[in-house]
């Protein structure tokens, strides 16, 4: 049986003159707890867009299970993946379950997501994320941490099993980063989510992660031992 969520064979990937990845090979397996660890302007947050079919690839291939995604449509990677990204901008004041609701939208018909079955998911989605006491607010009413948690809840509307998420504590204070670990493992650990996470936080690496990805100029290698690896100091050495 097949267990690969998404895998990387010899992709490439370049700005111009300057790569961003170079020869990437690796594999997220499903219900995997993932990280990603890399200095600023490594190609993390580039890695990410190539996973989910923002950004392709120069050459070599990216599977999103057994098929290569760039022949998988739009919609189809949308069910399977869903991103949660560093920052998120409003122009509009969506409440809450508007935002939430826009999760639905790669199953939606003529363009629309509000039936009963959209209103449902999207309220599972904003209980297992404990947003659903403000679903009525404006998004520009939220703190950081309560946006932080919105952009989740859409994430899980949208049924996908694979979630990559970067940086999703950036400006959150210590509490808010902690609920929002616990959400995340909550759901790897009891909804089955494949999780692929971005993030510095050492702590949080070695209390949740299963697997451990670092990358640097390009290069991505694999941690086998997150409890020796993940010292300060050998820190401080990959950086």
């Amino acid at each position: 049986m097949n267990n690969t969520a998404i895998s990387m064979q010899n992709v490439y990937f370049s700005y111009g003159n300057l790569f961003s990845v170079s020869n990437a090979n690796f594999t997220v397996k499903q219900n995997d707890f993932s990280f990603l660890l890399g200095p600023n302007g490594a190609g993390k947050t580039t890695l990410i867009k190539l996973m989910c079919g923002l950004l392709k690839p120069d050459h070599g291939k990216i599977m999103l299970k057994d098929k290569e995604l760039i022949h998988v449509s739009r919609r189809d990677i949308a069910r399977n993946i869903a991103i949660v990204e560093q920052d998120s901008f409003y122009v509009f004041p969506f409440t809450v379950e508007e935002i939430v609701l826009m999760g639905r939208y790669p199953y939606s018909s003529g363009g629309t997501f509000e039936s009963k079955e959209d209103e449902e998911k999207a309220h599972r989605a904003m209980e297992i994320t404990n947003t659903l006491r403000f679903h009525g607010r404006s998004i520009f009413t939220l703190s950081g941490g309560e946006r932080r948690r919105v952009e989740i809840a859409r994430a899980l509307a949208q049924e996908a099993d694979i979630l990559l998420l970067d940086e999703p504590t950036s400006h959150l204070d210590i509490k808010q980063q902690q609920e929002l670990f616990c959400i995340l493992n909550k759901l790897n650990s009891d909804e089955g989510k494949t999780l692929f996470v971005i993030s510095h936080h050492l702590d949080f690496i070695k209390a949740y992660g299963k697997r451990v990805f670092f990358i640097k100029d390009g290069t991505i290698n694999e941690w086998l031992d997150k409890e020796v690896l993940l010292g300060k100091d050998k820190i401080m050495q990959m950086f």
